[in-house]
């Protein structure tokens, strides 16, 4: 699914972590995935994005996302397969900003 969090330091409210979270299908052993943010934006693109890999099917390994720009509402990320087979799967994403 797609959604958010905000966790904030116990008696700090200053200090906090927003959280971004989902899921993109691939459908291509070489792309551009574009996400959208649901909700409430980040204030700045100053943010980390981590990546997990699914694939039920195959033990193929995939070269390693790389994020290609950042905005405070999304990014794009570039994923290539290392073969032609490689056109399915998950990938999900924690995008990750302290505030």
């Amino acid at each position: 699914a797609t959604g958010s969090w905000r966790l904030r330091q116990y008696n700090t409210t200053g200090n906090s972590l927003d959280i971004k979270y989902g899921v993109i299908a691939i459908n291509s052993q070489s792309a551009n995935y574009s996400v959208s943010f649901s909700g409430k934006n980040f204030t700045s693109t100053n943010y980390t994005v981590v990546f997990g890999l699914y694939r039920s099917n195959t033990q193929s390994w995939f070269w390693s996302p790389i994020v290609q720009s950042k905005t405070v509402s999304g990014f794009t990320v570039f994923l290539r397969g290392n073969g032609s087979g490689d056109n399915s799967g998950t990938i999900m994403y924690l995008a990750i900003r302290s505030n």
